[in-house]
């Protein structure tokens, strides 16, 4: 079991350590984009260049990031781990841990952020956290919910292998559920910027921003995906080495 841990660990610390620095600069720029009222493009050039001539610090900024994706994959590869250790199905307990430790973490995560990115820091109000919670909670339950009802149809309506229609609504749920979420995350944010502002004027800051930072919050989805399978992979290889192991010295044992 400590060579599996020793494995698992190294997975998650090896996917977030690939996908950490451009998730780094497009959630600072999605976050930029809101609060200096700027497109997404004049956002990510901006933050790439804040960030490579220390006018912004990048250091604390990516330690976060990583902290999201490395305690998200560590979850997701421990419990899995520990789900076939015990001879018990993976996926349910798997999925809930790992939804519970991601929204956590990136609700810490924009936190963060948002006061980096905040011209006058102030204290974050319960709220946000809970619009950041119903945000990523919109977009895990459109993965279970719709993923498998869109993979059939690519199937059976458009002729599509069953991997390349499990590739194709692999990454346009999570991207759809972006049209929903994005006015939570707009007005969490704005909650926290904007404490007084009426109603009406929430309305109006979600409507102009919305263009901007959902294209930002589909563009995050695209290096998310893209590393997602490494830490499952490379953790899986080790479990299998493990179990491998265990299986023959067992049939060893057996012959002796």
């Amino acid at each position: 079991m400590a060579q599996v841990a020793l494995g698992q660990t190294a997975a998650a610390v090896i996917a977030s350590s690939v996908v950490s620095p451009a998730m780094t600069v497009i959630d600072l720029s999605i976050i930029r984009a809101q609060f200096n009222k700027s497109s997404m493009g004049s956002a990510l050039r901006s933050t790439t260049s804040d960030l490579l001539s220390g006018r912004m610090r990048w250091n604390p900024a990516l330690s976060i990031m990583s902290t999201v994706y490395t305690s998200t994959y560590m979850t997701a590869n421990y419990t899995s781990a520990l789900c076939q250790e015990l001879g018990i199905d993976y996926k349910i307990p798997t999925a809930v841990a790992t939804s519970l430790v991601n929204i956590t973490a990136i609700a810490y995560k924009d936190r963060e952020f948002a006061r980096m990115c905040s011209k006058a820091p102030t204290v974050f109000p319960l709220s946000c956290y809970g619009l950041f919670a119903l945000r990523d909670g919109l977009t895990v339950t459109s993965s279970f919910v719709l993923k498998n009802t869109i993979k059939e149809r690519l199937e059976a309506e458009h002729g599509l292998s069953h991997n390349n229609a499990d590739l194709a609504a692999s990454f346009a749920v999570p991207m759809i559920a972006q049209l929903a979420s994005t006015p939570l995350h707009i007005l969490s944010l704005d909650i926290y910027s904007h404490p007084e502002s009426p109603f009406r004027m929430r309305m109006k800051e979600i409507a102009k921003g919305y263009m901007s930072v959902c294209s930002g919050r589909v563009l995050r989805i695209i290096p998310a995906f893209g590393n997602e399978a490494a830490p499952k992979d490379l953790g899986q290889a080790d479990i299998n080495m493990h179990h491998g192991a265990s299986d023959f010295m067992g049939a060893k044992n057996s012959q002796n």
